[in-house]
């Protein structure tokens, strides 16, 4: 769809960097997990490194685990990246 290429150089710029993301709701935000040193330095200068159409860039640090153990959400990176 022409209409959201940018959300397909998005993601593909993401699996470029080994890092897992999901879309939110219908489409304004996009998640990605990445560790903490891998984060750090994306938001050093993020249209370097994702490019300058792609609108604002945070960090957000989870509150707590979740529901997730660490043995799942290493299984659910695992099975992502195959």
């Amino acid at each position: 769809y022409p209409r959201y290429a940018h959300l397909r150089r998005l993601s593909d710029r993401l699996d470029e960097l080994f890092l897992p993301h999901l879309m939110s709701g219908s489409g304004p935000t996009v998640f990605a997990l990445a560790d903490p040193k891998v984060a750090k330095n994306l938001l050093k200068n993020p249209e370097k490194e994702l490019g300058k159409d792609f609108g604002k860039v945070y960090h957000a640090v989870p509150l707590g685990q979740g529901v997730f153990s660490e043995q799942e959400y290493a299984a659910w990176v695992k099975n992502y990246n195959a």
